[in-house]
């Protein structure tokens, strides 16, 4: 094999991974164990028999996970396509989490009730939800739906959710 791939298994979620790499065939500039910024699900074994990992999705990347404070500490892992599922009703919208308890919730119009309270919910009541209009972006700009704007170099995510990397 010229590349290996191990998988860095989220505690609360171990379906979910970071795949890092080592690429044995790059003669120039190697990547020796290489964190990518990926979030992947893992599928089941192929019915081909072949010994490696399948991955049935992308999930979004490390920066976009959304950390919940955890019942006994620390944090538990809220993935974009999540909070997808519960604003999908909208053309376009903005989440962003400013820290573990505040969010704001761009929308063009006003959500209704039910969208609030499944959002509520999903956030696991936060303790503060601010709803502002959405503002048109640049668009030659990477549309980040959802974004958290703290831990930016992903600590958090990398020592408290997720497992050191492991084979296949």
């Amino acid at each position: 094999d010229l590349v290996e791939v191990e998988w860095m298994r989220f505690y609360h979620r171990p379906d979910w991974a970071v795949p890092v790499i080592t690429d044995f065939a790059r003669e120039s500039q190697t990547f020796r164990r290489y964190r990518m910024d990926d979030v992947v699900k893992l599928s089941g074994a192929c019915g081909c028999a072949t010994p490696f990992q399948r991955v049935g999705a992308v999930g979004g990347r490390l920066q976009d996970i959304l950390l919940l404070p955890a019942p006994k500490g620390g944090f538990r892992p809220l993935f974009p396509f999540e909070v997808n599922a519960v604003l999908k009703g909208f053309a376009d919208y903005r989440l962003y989490q400013q820290d573990a308890y505040h969010f704001t919730l761009a929308v063009p119009g006003a959500p209704g009730r039910g969208v609030l309270a499944a959002l509520t919910e999903l956030l696991e009541r936060p303790s503060r939800l601010e709803i502002v209009p959405l503002r048109a972006e640049a668009p030659e700009k990477k549309r980040r739906r959802v974004q958290r704007l703290f831990d930016e170099g992903n600590s958090v995510v990398l020592e408290s959710l997720v497992g050191p990397p492991g084979g296949m």
